[in-house]
């Protein structure tokens, strides 16, 4: 800032860091709206949500695939015994 100081109160009022206003202003939407307000989704959360449904269609996957593979594993296990 400029080789100034900011006093307690100019420091209430101003922040110079972008995500500080941002995180500042979702957390107060309930309070500035008049109406029920629908969350707002910001590019960063999109693709974490994004990531997370990929993640989550991989983990069926795998876990289809293992069970799959353990009744493979029962069925030779139970020709094995005929043996």
């Amino acid at each position: 800032m400029l080789g100034h100081q900011i006093d307690s109160t100019s420091d209430s009022y101003f922040k110079s860091d972008i995500t500080d206003l941002k995180e500042e202003y979702i957390r107060c939407i309930p309070d500035l709206s008049m109406r029920k307000v629908q969350s707002i989704q910001s590019p960063e959360f999109i693709q974490v949500q994004s990531e997370l449904n990929d993640t989550k269609e991989r983990l069926q996957r795998i876990e289809k695939y293992m069970e799959e593979k353990e009744r493979i594993n029962n069925v030779k296990k139970t020709w094995l015994k005929r043996i």
